[in-house]
């Protein structure tokens, strides 16, 4: 769990910047394939996504 705020402000802002720049743009291509390409799980790859645990 992340407690430092400054921290918790540039995750968050790289979600934002992902989800307007890739995610919702490349949405009716993913629904339209039923699958998410490799460039996005690629820029997901990046950001570190992977590791998450919830």
């Amino acid at each position: 769990m992340i407690t430092d705020q400054a921290r918790l402000a540039d995750l968050l802002g790289r979600i934002r910047r992902f989800v307007a720049e890739v995610a919702i743009p490349n949405e009716e291509e993913v629904e339209r394939q039923d699958r998410v390409g490799e460039p996005i799980i690629a820029e997901l790859r990046r950001l570190g996504s992977f590791g998450w645990s919830i």
